[in-house]
Parts: structure tokens; sequence; C-alpha cells
């Protein structure tokens, strides 16, 4: 066996050398094609890069599973460099971003809240959705990019806090919650975006305290040691806003965007769904879920996963061993690990029928671990993956069964840009005729 190595690669540039790289990333090549001539130029699947900070790449499935668990690699404050205003989250840390007990306790409360909460959940999903059909058949024509994002919002409030808000007040903030980067400036000015998005924030976090629900959530909450209504409120608007809405709203977009542009798949589900009436017990769930897994392979709501070495590290790779030295950061390429051929055979083909192969699920990334893995208090697993899945798949039955529509631009997707959205499809999904199908 090989010793390790040291990455291949360099942080020893000029400053302008590295904002050369940065405006590559950022804006020239984007990111795709940036780490794709990496990838070539070193012969390896990981590397160094003088990008935003000393930072060691990850782009094959072997590699950046080391990033799947709390340590050696612990979460800084942030995701990487997208880094929310502290008063965006009430200068509360929120517990994803925390190691150890200020990150384990409160994911215990999060199973225990969506334990909680499963009975209620087929219920409000019909409610929710009930509602918004009936706005979409009146429209007929409409976008429906903001129309997901304002009906993903709309649900998770009223299914995790039995409560109704101005669901354009939360999407401001948390869909732009990283790009106030000169808020400093903008809090003198109260008509910016910055300045809205933390009015809302304060009215959200005590619409969240007085919510039908809150008292039931503190009282689950006290159980894990969270007594502090206000810090519990705070935590549960990021669970809630960040990310539960974001999630959730990317893949109900590329559910909607690959049905438009797929109508073989579509007709396929269709015809093994067909007589179902319960979205959450309907017969061919095993087809739409290993669509909706394709889904999550090619479009994956989280592109980039970090970590920070707490302690010196060899990580194993496709390329070899590597050491990682303590204080360096990693970054995990979820798109280069779902193309991974040696994880992902012929990953360039749409195919849902490869999820039927166990191996496949169990390597499918949702984000900081594997699929079929269940997600535990200590790990970085989404502790919401199984019920994400669950209310997916009954969107997806609901899209297949009950709607009928014309889209009126071809649906594409960038792996260009780094932002928030990356993984949904572009545009505003601008459907016609949208119809209710009867009976």
């Amino acid at each position: 066996m090989a010793s390790p190595r040291k990455p291949p690669g360099t942080d020893g540039i000029p400053f302008v050398g590295k904002l050369i790289d940065l405006a590559d990333f950022m804006v020239l090549s984007g990111w795709e094609k940036f780490f794709e001539r990496r990838l070539q130029r070193h012969g390896s699947t990981v590397f160094r890069t003088p990008l935003f900070q000393k930072t060691v790449i990850a782009t094959d499935h072997k590699a950046i599973s080391v990033l799947f668990g709390s340590r050696p690699f612990v979460q800084d404050y942030g995701f990487g460099t997208a880094i929310p205003p502290r008063p965006l989250v009430g200068h509360v840390v929120p517990s994803v971003f925390e190691t150890g007990e200020p990150h384990d306790n409160p994911k215990a409360f999060y199973f225990a809240l969506l334990r909680h909460r499963a009975a209620s959940l087929p219920d409000v999903f019909e409610d929710v959705l009930r509602d918004y059909e009936l706005r979409w058949a009146k429209l007929r024509r409409f976008g429906w990019r903001d129309e997901i994002e304002d009906f993903a919002m709309d649900f998770v409030l009223r299914w995790l806090l039995d409560l109704k808000f101005d669901t354009a007040k939360v999407r401001l903030i948390y869909n732009n919650i990283f790009t106030n980067r000169a808020w400093r400036i903008a809090r003198h000015f109260p008509w910016t975006r910055y300045s809205r998005s933390l009015r809302y924030y304060d009215e959200y976090v005590r619409a969240i305290e007085g919510a039908n629900g809150f008292a039931a959530i503190m009282k689950l909450a006290g159980q894990f040691g969270l007594s502090d209504r206000t810090f519990v409120a705070k935590q549960v608007a990021f669970l809630a806003g960040m990310n539960s809405y974001l999630g959730l709203q990317c893949l109900f977009k590329s559910i909607v965007g690959e049905l438009s542009m797929r109508p073989d798949i579509h007709d396929e589900l269709a015809r093994q769904l067909q007589g179902s009436t319960d979205p959450f017990s309907s017969p061919g769930v095993g087809a739409v879920d290993a669509f909706i897994m394709e889904i999550l392979r090619q479009h994956p709501p989280v592109f980039f996963i970090f970590g920070r070495a707490d302690e010196d590290v060899v990580l194993e790779s496709s390329s070899g061993a590597f050491e990682i030295a303590k204080g360096e950061r990693l970054m995990g390429v979820i798109p280069f690990a779902h193309c991974d051929p040696a994880a992902f055979p012929e990953p360039g083909l749409f195919s849902p029928e490869r999820f039927q192969d166990a191996e496949a699920r169990a390597r499918l990334i949702w984000p900081r671990g594997v699929h079929d893995r269940p997600a535990e208090i200590t790990d970085r697993t989404c502790p919401g993956k199984d019920a994400a899945l669950l209310i997916a798949r009954a969107f997806c039955i609901a899209v297949v069964t009950r709607y009928r529509w014309k889209i009126l631009q071809p649906v594409t997707w960038s792996k260009r840009w780094y932002s928030l959205n990356v993984a949904a499809p572009k545009g505003e999904l601008e459907v016609r005729d949208f119809t209710v199908r009867r009976g």
C-alpha cells in the first residue's frame, strides 16, 4: 500500500492569482468547469486550491464520505464561505453549525418534533395542497417557481408549527440569507433587502413563539435541556425556513421540471399509479421513489459540504491516500461524487431504474450522509431525510395523478453558479392550460 501523500496543487500563489481564480470560479467559467480543469491538471480526485481560503477539494464518492460524521472534520459557522449575517439568525448559532452537545441536543429535539408531528402530516399536506390546487386551476397559466416556493413554505409552517404566516416574508429572508454581503452598510437603509429581512425575521420569530403548536414544542425541547423559549424559536426558525423549506422547494421544482421534460416517465408513473387516491399509501411508490432518487442524484439540493480537520487526518480516496493537516478545510463536491462512475455506472444517463439496486441506494448522498443509512443524533445527516422523501413522494404522486399542464419553455438546469437554488431548474417554470383531473 502506497504511503499517504500531500494533495496536489498549491495555496502559495500571489493574491492577484487568488482573485483571478475566484472570479473564474464565481463568474467566468463557473464552479463545474473550474473543478473539471483542475481534475485534469492534477490527475487526482483530491487536490488543493487557493479558492476562498486554504482548501482541499474532494470530488470522488469515497473521499467525500469522511464529511458525513461529526469528526474528525468539524463544522464551522456557515456553509463554507456562505455565512448568514448573525442578526438574521437572532445572534444564535443554528445547531447545524455546532459540534458536540450544542449540535446533538437540538438534533435529538428535531427527531422528537418530527415524530410528534408525523400523524398530522397527511392531513396538513392535503389541506395545503388543496388550497394551492384551487388557485392553480383558477389561474391556469402561472410561474410554478414562485407557486412552489409559496406552497413549500406554507406547508412547512403549517405542519411543523400549526402556523400561518406571510410566506413572502420568509422567502425573502432565506432565499437571500447568504447574499447580504454588505449588510453592515445596508442595515442603515430601511428599504434594502437586508433591512426588510431583519424586520421580517423578528416578526417571524415572534410568530413562532405565538404559534398554536409552540407550547407542545417547548415541552419536547425541555426533554433535551432546551428551556429558553427564544433560543428554541430561533432554532426552529432556521430549521423551518432554511433547512426544510429550501431543500423541499428545490426538490419540488426538479420533480415538476423532470416530469415536464420526460413525458415517457410521466406516463409510466401515471400508469403504475392508476386508481391511487392517497399519496401516502399509493401502489407504485417504488417507481416514484426511484424517480425521486435519480433527481436527487442529478440535482442534489446541496452541492458543497465542508469540514475543518480538528486533527491530522489521512483521507482515503479513489486516487489514493492523502495527508490533511489539522486546521485544513475539506470541501466535498456532491455533484461530482454523484457522477463518480465507480459509484454510479453511466452517470450521465437519467435512469431511475438504477435505484432498484440496493447498492445504488446505499451510495446516494443526502446531503451529508447516505440515503439508506438511518440518521443519528451525532452524525451530520439531515434529521428530516426520511420525512423529506415521504413529502416529495406525496407531491410527485399528486402532480402525476391529479394535474395536467403544458410547459412553455424547455426546462434546464445549470451547474455554473454557486448560490442558493443551484439545484432547481432555471427560470419561472411558466405553465399554461393547467387543469385538475377529476375522478
